[in-house]
């Protein structure tokens, strides 16, 4: 009769026992199923941060490009004086380069690459027309001169100021502060 009322016993537990364990059991996938989660969601942040600096990585490159380009460009322009020997297809393509900052600049740095190209473009003009003056017009002539030497003397002006107008957006304090 013991044997027998331990076996019942043992039976009118075993459901409740049964109960606890499946919960025990769903607790513990609950659990690793959050582990899982958690560490997706760790793994997706850090995707994330390394999407934006990639991101930083490559606008400082764009914006780096776009200030050699014009820095090469100012160099040649002043330090060739025969205007003839200039590289038309060079200044094309760094003209194109420098129109880009439109999609990496923002208003100010714009402005001042404009102003460079407007200067730059009237610095051949005075050249080309320089070209076809005739040169016993002494005082078209000498207004000319006066002209190309404004011209030389800004865009050598704009190469001094250069760093420090893009010193902003080319700081490592730019491309390293948070967004």
């Amino acid at each position: 009769m013991t044997d027998c009322l331990s076996l019942e016993t043992a039976r009118s537990f075993a459901g409740p026992l049964a109960t606890v364990f499946a919960s025990l059991v769903a607790a513990g996938f609950a659990f690793a199923q959050y582990r899982v989660a958690k560490a997706q969601k760790d793994i997706a942040k850090s995707q994330s941060d390394i999407a934006l600096e990639k991101l930083k990585s490559d606008l400082f490159g764009k914006r780096y490009e776009i200030y050699v380009t014009t820095k090469k460009l100012l160099e040649r322009i002043i330090n060739n004086a025969c205007f003839e020997k200039q590289d038309s297809m060079f200044i094309r393509d760094s003209f194109i380069k420098m129109d880009e900052a439109r999609f990496f600049f923002g208003v100010r740095i714009r402005w001042y690459l404009s102003q460079i190209e407007k200067t730059c473009n009237e610095l051949f003009n005075l050249h080309a027309e320089r070209n076809i003056c005739n040169v016993d017009d002494r005082e078209r002539w000498s207004g000319l001169a006066d002209s190309l030497a404004d011209k030389d003397a800004l865009l050598q002006k704009f190469l001094r100021e250069l760093p420090a107008k893009f010193e902003d957006e080319l700081s490592f304090k730019k491309i390293t502060q948070s967004s």
